[in-house]
């Protein structure tokens, strides 16, 4: 099964998101955020804890509508999400968990998906026989099984060890570049942004709003270890307050 990848750009405008306190106090999280991002792109948000990253892309998946400005996708379009932690079923099967998002769960071939992401044999399983990064496919599988035209990723790679996280990256550049959904991530590591995105979206900290907008026109397979070093220290010196 392959996704069909979105026709028209997504724009994101928001002009304020503010959470309040129990205290009746607020907390700016992000201000001023203007977005065009291409069809079939994957842009990667940037930026320190607090600086609005999993916020602005609750509010592009239309799971926060409390904020001034506002998203266009289209009409009816597909987005799927993947959260920062798997947020599967515990008493449900592997195979139950993937299928709860479709509107006829039994009308649906997850054969393929299964196979790409290598958890063919695993539909029987329950959440808790399953691996951080196991748990984190089935997510992506969820996710990929409604044939997203917008596929968001919160953090996929957190918490994972090196080697897991460099398969977890590996699998989301496979997905991205065989259907080619517009895919927007959200990460801490500058590394993998490099490694992975079309276009780098800094954010500045709290209240979050764009202070650099980097294109990135090598392929990702020509992205080696040294290339992927030398953008990182540019940014760095460019963007001192965004990245460690």
């Amino acid at each position: 099964m392959q996704t069909a990848g979105a026709s028209r750009p997504v724009e994101v405008r928001i002009d304020r998101k503010v959470f309040h306190g129990a205290n009746g106090g607020e907390v700016e999280a992000v201000r001023g955020l203007d977005l065009s991002i291409a069809a079939g792109s994957l842009t990667a948000l940037i930026g320190p804890s607090g600086c609005g990253k999993t916020t602005t892309l609750r509010i592009l998946g239309g799971l926060d509508h409390d904020y001034d400005g506002s998203v266009s996708v289209g009409p009816e379009t597909r987005i799927g999400y993947v959260f920062q932690e798997p947020r599967l079923l515990p008493w449900r099967s592997v195979d139950q968990n993937v299928r709860l998002v479709l509107d006829d769960p039994d009308a649906v071939d997850l054969t393929a998906i299964y196979g790409r992401l290598g958890i063919s044999d695993m539909g029987r399983r329950f959440p808790g026989e399953l691996s951080l990064g196991l748990a984190r496919r089935v997510s992506i599988a969820r996710a990929l099984a409604i044939r997203p035209e917008i596929l968001l990723l919160d953090e996929p790679s957190a918490s994972l060890d090196e080697t897991t996280a460099q398969r977890m990256r590996a699998l989301i550049l496979d997905v991205w570049q065989a259907d080619r959904p517009t895919t927007v991530l959200v990460t801490h590591n500058i590394r993998e942004a490099i490694q992975l995105a079309d276009r780098l979206v800094l954010l500045a900290p709290r209240p979050g709003r764009m202070i650099g907008d980097v294109a990135i026109d090598r392929p990702q397979d020509a992205r080696d270890t040294a290339f992927i070093e030398t953008l990182r220290e540019d940014l760095i010196r460019r963007f001192p307050e965004t990245i460690a």
